[in-house]
């Protein structure tokens, strides 16, 4: 009987700070880029706006940063005439509220990859959703989180097993792959037993196993369980 692996999605998240039109744009230019050059799955996506979706190109850009960033700007340019009466913005205004915006594969719902961007607000994070049936080889899940984390220069990553939510988890939570800036102290001896992935400079992903997670394995769901509780102690806020 063929194994089943466990259906992920990728969570990544900073502390937030106002961000750009400009900015927002560059970030989801270069992870989108980046992930296409690891997939080619990635070269054609779709950019959902407040009007139109938009077809995009990578990792030759359809949309520069500069169109790209004045197509967000001119979708909340209403919003932003309210807000800030009187005051005089552009593409490289720093908006408290934030980008929020989808980037998916071409497909049916329920098969299509998301990347959804929440730039410059009350959370500055980027999900990537990932479809049931999905599969990749391990080591692509580790460069796609390990992609993200980098360009959004992130405080906290987890690839995270569907499965998670049977468990109840936190807001910040590891996961089967886990990262956390050195701030927070999350070293060797809280993920001891883990596989150790070197990312960025000299720091760390954490692997509860450096092989999928498979569905209906009570050994690796006890692990994930042991894991979520740890961090339902710590009440990590980001």
């Amino acid at each position: 009987m063929e194994e089943r692996i466990a259906r992920y999605e990728i969570k990544v998240k900073k502390s937030p700070k106002k961000t750009s039109y400009f900015e927002a744009a560059s970030i989801i230019n270069r992870i989108q880029a980046r992930a296409a050059l690891l997939d080619p799955l990635f070269e054609t996506m779709v950019y959902t706006g407040k009007k139109n979706d938009l077809p995009l190109t990578f990792p030759n850009l359809t949309l520069t940063n500069l169109e790209l960033a004045t197509i967000l700007y001119k979708e909340h340019r209403y919003y932003l005439n309210k807000m800030y009466p009187g005051v005089k913005h552009d593409i490289y205004f720093e908006d408290h509220y934030g980008v929020d915006k989808y980037i998916s594969t071409i497909g049916k719902p329920l098969e299509e990859v998301r990347f959804c961007y929440g730039l410059g607000g009350k959370f500055d994070l980027l999900l990537i959703t990932l479809p049931k049936g999905f599969t990749r080889d391990f080591g692509w899940y580790q460069q796609l989180l390990t992609i993200a984390i980098e360009e959004l220069k992130a405080d906290y990553g987890a690839l995270r097993p569907m499965l998670i939510r049977l468990f109840d988890p936190p807001m910040i939570t590891g996961g089967w792959v886990s990262y956390f800036a050195p701030r927070f102290g999350l070293g060797d001896d809280f993920f001891a037993g883990s596989t150790k992935i070197p990312v960025l400079d000299n720091e760390f992903l954490y692997a509860l196993e450096n092989g999928h997670m498979i569905v209906k394995n009570e050994e690796q769901q006890e692990k994930l369980r042991l894991l979520v509780d740890k961090f339902k102690e710590l009440d990590i806020q980001i």
